[in-house]
């Protein structure tokens, strides 16, 4: 009888094995049938072509790059945000985090406002890095780069969207270090000067934290999509971008036919698929080997422990706001950049490209902004309305699992083996990249029937996959912080099962479920790489998708004020729903992503 009505906890395990591992099991029998080569070949054979040739090593190399560049800047930002409290303080620290949660498509936009010629950087400082004029084509040609100038802006782009990694893995354990410890450092010989304190203290201290952000920068960075496309040119090719301009026609063979037409693009996908997966899963084995060396028994210092920084009255004190200065700027700059281009047609100040985005006139594919937008809130509503109950439910099957592995010492192991089960079946999609989602979403449902994919909801499996990690990783802790005895002295009172779980548990989780509900609504609005694999097949296109349409019409004199009117909106929503996140985010979780 107890096994029967513990029935409903392997409902959310049966629902993620049909709606995501078993397409995506047919996803990969169906390329390797219409592949011609076997994977091995296919790897091989990557060097054929011109965009594979060089994917793997460009993804590697752009992936590490980017990595040690956004620790170079985003290090002593977690540093100075966590060491000291500024004025403005909350403001700064809800600047240095926004970028993660604003969408790739719309990070394009700003650095490709910001780098083009007569932008902001080449009016500031004469840099032209789009059209490599002047001294970054000189210097591309003497270090023997071809679109060095490209590569930067990429570079730029890839530190600006990942800088928050570090503020919510490092920033927090500075915060947490006890004040009277660094007075002691201080106090010994080898703590007297900054270099030994950053030898005694500070590097044993945060070397796991900041090799862990690396790692996850590298990651977001291998696997670069919308940067790569827009400010890549026809020279820069991740394994991202490689599959989704290359695999258009994979898993498509004709019944019966001798030779596939989708054998080539199949290749590609099975191939560099195959490659990115195994790189994916390294570097998040290597990021869960460091987080389990983490030590988090520093205790928590409060606000009024927190030293406000050295005042600017010397050189040497004057360095951090300095610092601060650039690093805020570079941060915003780009953001102001897309609301300066929204409001400039023809090179002259206008509002038109606003009025038409609030009208019926078609810009895009016989749709108008306007429409977009809406395909954009439907998908994310709805987006939200599937994944938050149903990431609840799978926290509540960890957690009930759990829990009877404390009681139920005989059988602990098979309790924890359960629960481990489910979180990392619902966490599985950290594993692949978008793009990976979705050719898993629309080849394996194209195995099933054809026809299916020209579905309205075929969009929404790739934006709910995307999404369900981050909902799970947002309500998961929480619910296991939860003190039991709540819910143990509502039993007392006699309250039933379905009550306290309503009344008590729910309320305590109000937080976490609205920070997890504006998460994946800001991931769905900005959600790019599958959308743009499986809305080629469906005509429900989305804002990213008409943005990404708009910037690549160079003719019409609407289109990128349009895309930039565009990307305004969705950067607007996103910052609304972070600073929901960030206004009940709890002071004891302000790490972690």
């Amino acid at each position: 009888m107890v096994e029967l009505k513990r029935m409903w906890e392997g409902i959310p395990a049966v629902v993620l094995i049909l709606v995501m591992v078993i397409p995506f099991l047919l996803a990969w029998n169906r390329l390797d049938e219409v592949a011609e080569l076997g994977l091995l070949d296919s790897i091989l054979d990557l060097d054929s072509r011109r965009q594979t040739k060089e994917a793997v090593s460009f993804s590697l190399l752009i992936g590490l790059i980017s990595s040690i560049a956004t620790a170079i800047i985003g290090v002593p930002l977690a540093f100075m945000l966590g060491r000291w409290k500024w004025p403005g303080h909350r403001l700064l620290k809800v600047l240095s985090t926004l970028p993660f949660i604003v969408p790739s498509i719309v990070a394009a936009m700003g650095f490709i406002e910001l780098t083009r010629p007569n932008g902001l950087l080449h009016s500031a400082t004469g840099l032209d890095l789009l059209k490599e004029s002047g001294m970054i084509g000189r210097l591309s040609e003497s270090l023997g780069f071809e679109h060095g100038g490209w590569l930067l802006a990429i570079l730029m782009a890839h530190v600006w969207f990942n800088i928050a990694l570090f503020t919510r893995l490092v920033e927090p354990v500075i915060t947490r270090l006890d004040e009277n410890l660094v007075e002691q450092v201080r106090l010994l010989p080898c703590g007297r000067n900054a270099a030994g304190r950053i030898r005694v203290l500070w590097f044993p201290l945060l070397w796991v934290h900041i090799a862990s952000a690396m790692v996850l920068t590298f990651v977001f960075c291998a696997t670069s999509f919308a940067i790569i496309l827009h400010l890549g040119g026809f020279e820069y090719y991740t394994m991202e971008r490689a599959m989704a301009e290359l695999g258009g026609s994979a898993g498509i063979c004709a019944q019966g036919a001798s030779s596939c037409y989708g054998a080539t693009a199949s290749e590609v996908v099975l191939a560099l698929s195959s490659i990115q997966l195994l790189i994916i899963l390294s570097a998040l084995w290597i990021q869960s080997a460091l987080g389990r060396r983490c030590d988090e028994t520093w205790p928590l210092a409060t606000d009024a422990a927190r030293p406000p920084p050295p005042s600017p009255t010397t050189l040497r004190n004057s360095i951090p706001w300095l610092v601060m200065a650039g690093i805020m700027l570079f941060i915003t700059t780009p953001m102001f950049s897309i609301f300066n281009a929204s409001l400039k047609v023809r090179g002259s100040f206008s509002t038109e490209a606003w009025s038409l985005a609030f009208s019926n006139h078609s810009l895009i594919g016989g749709m108008s902004l306007w429409e977009h937008l809406q395909n954009s809130m439907f998908y994310a509503i709805l987006c939200a309305a599937l994944v938050i109950p149903f990431a609840l439910l799978v926290c509540e099957v960890c957690h009930a699992a759990e829990k009877r592995a404390r009681t139920d010492l005989g059988n602990r192991r098979r309790h924890l083996l359960w629960a481990s089960f489910n979180e990392n079946l619902a966490l599985a999609p950290l594993a692949l990249s978008s793009v990976m989602i979705g050719y898993g979403v629309l080849i394996g449902v194209m195995s099933l029937d054809s026809t299916l994919i020209h579905s309205w909801w075929l969009p929404l499996m790739g934006h709910c996959m995307v999404a369900l990690p981050f909902a799970v990783r947002s309500i998961l802790q929480p619910l296991r912080s939860l003190d039991p005895h709540h819910e143990e002295m509502a039993a007392t009172l006699g309250l039933q099962p379905f009550t306290r779980w309503w009344r008590i548990r729910m309320r305590l989780l109000r937080a976490p479920l609205i920070i997890a509900t504006s998460l994946v609504l800001a991931i769905s609005l900005g959600e790019f790489g599958a959308s743009w694999v499986v809305l080629r097949a469906s005509e429900n296109a989305t804002l990213p998708m008409f943005i990404d349409a708009a910037i690549s019409k160079p003719f019409d004199q609407l289109a990128r004020p349009s895309a930039m009117v565009a990307a305004t909106i969705l950067l607007l929503f996103c910052s609304i729903l972070h600073l929901a996140v960030e206004r009940f985010r709890a002071p004891d979780q302000t790490g972690g992503i």
